[in-house]
């Protein structure tokens, strides 16, 4: 219940389900703290967000996974504090993985910090460097800083080393029969119409 309630955005319910366990003595496990930190970072509780790692961690004992951690950064980024989230980072016990970059740099991205978005890519770049993820976005935050060189270096990148940009899909419903299609897709027998 409490992922459900994460997923669909009700943090409040999906932390009032996660008191009742407690009180009923359940024992929540690393799927259900995950669920928590979800709904928090959802509604920006950054607050109770730090409260449920730290009972995860020192009150049940629970290892943090690369996931918790994600999450966990995921709070202070999605509601600006690049900062923090930049700061969790380093202070981390565990390596950072690409989740944890790619977030920071989504966050970058949205919020417009240039510095802290460079360092996510480049290190998300070292971790998956045939994700044509990090280098798209990178490169869509340095033409829009008006970084035109650095931009179009990294666009020479992706071609020498050959990543592409997997296009995004879209689809419709017609009657009963779904129509899906990418960027300058004439496989569709509609598609002049599309």
């Amino acid at each position: 219940m409490i992922v459900g309630f994460a997923k669909k955005g009700h943090a409040e319910s999906a932390l009032k389900v996660f008191n009742e366990m407690a009180h009923s003595c359940v024992t929540p496990d690393d799927v259900i703290f995950l669920g928590v930190l979800t709904a928090c970072s959802h509604v920006g509780w950054v607050f109770e967000g730090r409260q449920i790692f730290y009972l995860m961690v020192n009150c049940y004992g629970i290892k943090p996974m690369a996931d918790h951690y994600a999450c966990i950064m995921d709070i202070p980024g999605r509601w600006g504090n690049l900062k923090e989230g930049g700061e969790f980072i380093d202070n981390l016990n565990v390596e950072p993985n690409a989740m944890i970059w790619a977030n920071l740099l989504g966050a970058c991205r949205i919020h417009g910090d240039d510095i802290r978005g460079e360092r996510a890519a480049k290190n998300l770049i070292k971790l998956e460097p045939d994700n044509s993820f990090p280098y798209v976005l990178l490169s869509n935050m340095y033409a829009a800083s008006i970084h035109w060189n650095e931009a179009r270096s990294l666009r020479r990148t992706m071609i020498q080393k050959e990543i592409q940009k997997i296009p995004g899909c879209s689809w419709i419903v017609v009657g009963q029969k779904t129509n899906s299609f990418v960027t300058n897709d004439i496989s569709h027998p509609n598609y002049a119409k599309i």
